[in-house]
């Protein structure tokens, strides 16, 4: 891994983590991090690769039987 790609990711961890802090879930958290990345993207063309993305996870999750459930993005109480 990169130094920038490790940098990178601890500043999301960092995001994670302090979101937690105020009271969110790890779901919660996760899901304004992408909500908040997603409306700052100015691409139609990247929006739409990063939406095919994020649908080929969850059919993948789909495949493996497992539970998929989208929650609240700012549930403070779970």
């Amino acid at each position: 891994m990169s130094d920038k790609q490790a940098e990178a990711r601890a500043i999301i961890e960092d995001a994670l983590s302090r979101l937690r802090a105020m009271g969110m879930t790890p779901d919660g958290a996760a899901s304004l991090l992408v909500i908040q990345g997603a409306i700052r993207v100015e691409s139609a063309v990247k929006r739409k690769e990063n939406a095919n993305f994020v649908a080929s996870c969850v059919e993948r999750e789909d495949e493996r039987e497992s539970v998929y459930r989208t929650r609240g993005f700012l549930d403070l109480d779970d």
